[in-house]
C-alpha cells in the first residue's frame, strides 16, 4: 500500500456513511484536501443498499426527514437527479393476532383490545399521572407515558427483543430520543384533530420521499459528488491506530482487509491484509465504531481506554425471505412490529410498500425479518441455513405468511448496529468524551462514530457541523447534538 498524500491542509474521515460523507462534501467545499477510508466496499454504511435474490433491498429500510435547513440542502444536492417517490408511512404493532397502528391512535388500541382491557389501561393511564414512576429507566418514562399496562403490551415484548436487556435496565434516554414527547392523550389528541399547523410529532410524519431503487442510490450519488470534488476514498481500508501527539492529532495507522466471503457467524468480520502504514494528516474525523477505535487512541489514559469495553452495541441479523406475490399481499406496512412474545423475531418489512422498482421486475415480494443479538448469544452463533429456517417459522407463526409461500432465503449479519443505553453508560460516556475533547483536530460522528442513537439525518447534521469546527465556523459541541436535529 502507498498513499501518496496531498499538499493542503489535510483530513482523514474514518467511514462512508451518511456521517462521513456529508462531512467529506463539507470540507471539500471549504478548501480542505479530504480523504476517506472505509473498511466496506461501498459506501453508505449502514444506510446501504444490497442484491438480494435478484432484487434490491436495504439493509433495514431508512427514509428521511429533517428540519434544519442545511441538513435539507445536502439531501437535496445528494439526491439530483435521482428517481423518487411519494411513500405514505404505514407501521403497525403486531399483537395477539390484530394489527395496532404505531404510533399508537389511542382510541383504535383501545377499542381492538376490547372494553374490560381498555378501562384497565385508562386506570393505568390515570395512575401515572397520578403517582408517576420515580427512575429513569425506558420502563419508567413509557409506564409515565402511556400507564403501565399500555407499555407491558405494545411497549416491553418488541424493546427486549431489540436490546437483550429488561427495560428496566434500558435508560430513558432511548424512550426521550424515538418516543419524544408523546403519551396516551396526544396519541388520542392526534387521531382525533389533526394538526392544521404542520408541527407534528417527528415520529407521526405520514409520508415521505423515498429513492425508487433503495436509499444507498442516495450514498452512491453522494460518494460521486465528493470524488468529482477532489477527494479521495479507499475502500477496504482499516483505521488501526488515531495517532496523537502533544494533545493534537498527528494521522491515523491504517491497513488493507478483506471482508469474510461466507457472512457466517464470525465474531470478526474482516481479515487484516498486509501491514499498516501511518498517513499523516491535519485532523481526523472518526464515524467508525468508537469502541473500536478509542483504545487506539494510545495518549488516552489506560483506564479511559479500557473504559470503553463497557460501552455495548448490538448485532442485527436480516434475514431476507422471497415469498409469493399473493403472501402477505393486504399488508401494506412499510415496518410491522413483532410484539408476540411466541415470534422471535421484532420486525419485518416489505421492500415492495417501500418502492415496487425494487422487485426489478420481479412478482415475488422479498421480506425482511429482523432480530437482534450479541456475539456471544445462541442466536448469533447459529448459521445462516438455521437462520432462514427460523425466519420461516417465524413467518407461519406471525399468521401472515403460509408454508407454501416462502421461496429461499438469504441472510446478511449487521455488526454493531445500535448503541445500547444501558446501565451507567451516559456516566462512562461523559467520563471518555471529556478525555477525549483535550486532543486537538479529533471529532467523532455519526451513530457508530459517536455513540448516539442517530438516524440518517442527525448523522449527516453532525458530519456538516464537524466540519464547520474545523473550518472555525461552529464553537459548539458535537456530542450535544439533540435528536430533533438542533443544538
Amino acid at each position: 500500500m502507498n498513499i501518496e498524500l496531498k499538499t493542503k491542509a489535510k483530513v482523514a474521515v474514518i467511514g462512508a456513511g451518511p456521517a462521513g460523507l456529508s462531512c467529506a462534501q463539507t470540507l471539500l467545499d471549504l478548501g480542505y484536501q479530504v480523504d476517506i477510508f472505509e473498511v466496506n466496499s461501498k459506501a453508505g454504511g449502514l444506510s446501504r443498499t444490497i442484491e438480494v435474490m435478484g432484487q434490491l433491498v436495504d439493509l433495514g429500510p431508512h427514509y428521511f426527514r429533517t428540519q434544519v435547513p442545511q441538513v435539507q440542502q445536502y439531501w437535496d444536492q445528494c439526491t439530483q437527479g435521482i428517481a423518487m417517490h411519494k411513500v405514505e408511512r404505514v407501521s403497525h404493532i403486531l399483537y395477539q393476532g390484530k394489527l395496532f397502528s404505531y404510533p399508537l391512535k389511542g382510541f383504535e388500541a383501545l377499542f381492538k383490545l376490547g372494553f374490560f382491557e381498555s378501562v384497565l389501561c385508562v386506570l393505568s393511564y390515570l395512575r401515572s399521572i397520578v403517582l408517576p414512576h420515580k427512575g429513569n429507566t425506558f420502563e419508567d418514562w413509557v409506564s409515565n407515558a402511556f400507564g403501565y399496562r399500555l407499555y407491558n403490551i405494545f411497549f416491553k415484548t418488541y424493546s427486549e427483543k431489540l436490546w437483550g436487556v429488561k427495560c428496566s435496565q434500558l435508560s430513558d434516554q432511548f424512550a426521550k430520543e424515538r418516543i419524544k414527547t408523546l403519551n396516551l392523550s396526544k396519541a388520542i389528541k392526534n387521531a382525533l384533530v389533526p394538526d392544521k399547523t404542520g408541527h407534528k410529532v417527528r415520529s407521526l410524519k405520514a409520508e415521505f420521499i423515498y429513492p425508487k431503487l433503495g436509499i444507498g442510490q442516495v450514498y452512491d450519488q453522494a460518494l460521486e459528488q465528493v470524488i468529482k470534488s477532489g477527494g479521495r476514498c479507499f475502500f477496504n481500508h482499516q483505521v488501526d491506530e488515531i495517532v496523537v501527539n502533544n494533545n493534537k492529532v498527528t494521522g491515523i495507522s491504517v491497513s488493507k482487509v478483506e471482508p469474510h466471503q461466507d457472512n457466517e457467524s464470525s465474531n470478526a468480520h474482516f481479515t487484516k491484509v498486509g501491514d499498516s502504514e501511518f498517513l499523516e494528516y491535519d485532523y481526523v474525523v472518526s464515524s467508525g465504531i468508537f469502541t473500536d477505535l478509542v483504545p487506539t487512541i494510545k495518549c488516552l489514559p489506560l483506564e479511559t481506554r479500557e473504559l470503553s469495553s463497557k460501552l455495548k452495541f448490538r448485532n442485527t441479523i436480516l434475514v431476507y425471505l422471497k415469498v409469493d406475490e399473493s403472501a402477505g399481499a393486504n399488508l401494506k406496512d412499510n415496518w410491522l412490529y413483532i410484539h408476540s412474545p411466541e415470534v422471535l423475531s421484532g420486525r419485518m418489512c416489505d421492500y415492495a410498500n417501500w418502492s415496487k422498482d425494487m422487485q426489478l421486475g420481479q412478482k415475488e415480494h422479498i421480506v425482511c425479518f429482523e432480530y437482534w443479538a450479541q456475539e456471544i448469544d445462541a442466536l448469533w452463533q447459529k448459521d445462516n441455513e438455521a437462520l432462514i429456517e427460523q425466519a420461516k417459522a417465524d413467518a407461519i407463526a406471525s399468521g401472515i405468511f403460509k408454508a407454501g409461500s416462502i421461496k429461499e432465503g438469504f441472510v446478511h449479519r449487521l455488526f454493531k448496529s445500535y448503541p445500547m443505553y444501558v446501565d451507567d453508560y451516559a456516566q462512562v460516556m461523559k467520563s471518555i468524551t471529556n478525555e477525549l475533547d483535550k486532543i486537538a483536530g479529533l471529532y467523532f460522528i455519526g451513530r457508530n462514530g459517536s455513540f448516539k442513537y442517530n438516524n440518517m439525518d442527525h448523522s449527516i447534521h453532525m458530519g456538516i457541523l464537524a466540519a464547520h469546527k474545523i473550518a472555525n465556523k461552529y464553537h459548539g459541541s458535537l456530542w450535544d447534538l439533540n435528536f430533533d436535529g438542533s443544538l
